[in-house]
């Protein structure tokens, strides 16, 4: 009997000891995920100001490379960036997609709330599904020509307002998580001041070119009138 409680006594203490620690275990567990998300997310910001640093803002190379970089840092298959076009108020897809054929770049009317990729751009909040390819809130036909089953996509913002989408696919079924789209977020964050300061760029080229025609023409004149 005694031989009988003494065992009995062992197993109570060791399974209410199991029972104090299981917590601390998930906390841990826990505490490790969100260390390897805030590690993944520095890595990916460094690689992003790396590629701004070293290329041409006005180069494509470098949203590809953003896209390759979204890509990597959450284990995506594809990555997608399309720009708003603000003289057709269309989404445009840019060159340099990962996993995307160059054939595949296509323009969405913002009036096509059947595609995800415009209710983002216009609710500012990201949208993703473990099952694109019968989800009625995501365009079937192009997770089936991408072969896409989980989709991810993030509003690209500046100033408070979408100035373009980044979508992430993955040839997986509920791949994607609130941690992935946050990551995203991120370097989405960083892809939109790449994009405004290369489309500021643009105009200021575009201004200097005019102000070279004005001098040209002004010159032409002053010519003229001279002879």
């Amino acid at each position: 009997m005694a031989l009988a409680a003494a065992i009995g006594g062992v197993a109570v203490y060791w399974a209410l000891h199991f029972r104090s620690v299981l917590p601390l275990r998930r906390r841990l567990e826990e505490m490790q995920a969100k260390a390897n998300a805030w590690s993944r997310e520095i890595s990916a910001l460094h690689e992003v100001a790396d590629t701004v640093a070293t290329r041409s803002l006005q180069d494509h190379s470098t949203l590809g490379a953003i896209m390759a970089i979204a890509a990597r840092a959450v284990e995506a298959d594809t990555a997608a960036v399309l720009l708003l076009d603000e003289a057709t108020g269309e989404l445009v897809s840019q060159p340099g997609a990962v996993g995307l054929k160059a054939e595949n770049l296509y323009r969405l009317t913002l009036a096509d709330e059947q595609s995800s990729s415009v209710r983002v751009f216009k609710s500012g909040r990201s949208f993703w599904t473990g099952n694109a390819q019968n989800d009625p809130g995501v365009v079937a036909y192009y997770a089936k020509l991408w072969k896409v089953h989980s989709l991810l996509v993030v509003p690209i913002r500046r100033e408070g307002r979408s100035i373009g989408v980044l979508r992430l696919g993955s040839f997986k079924r509920d791949f994607f998580t609130a941690e992935h789209a946050e990551l995203t977020r991120v370097v989405a964050e960083e892809a939109a001041i790449l994009v405004e300061t290369a489309v500021l760029n643009r105009r200021l080229a575009e201004t200097a070119e005019q102000l070279k025609g004005l001098n040209r023409m002004k010159d032409d004149f002053v010519t003229t009138v001279s002879h």
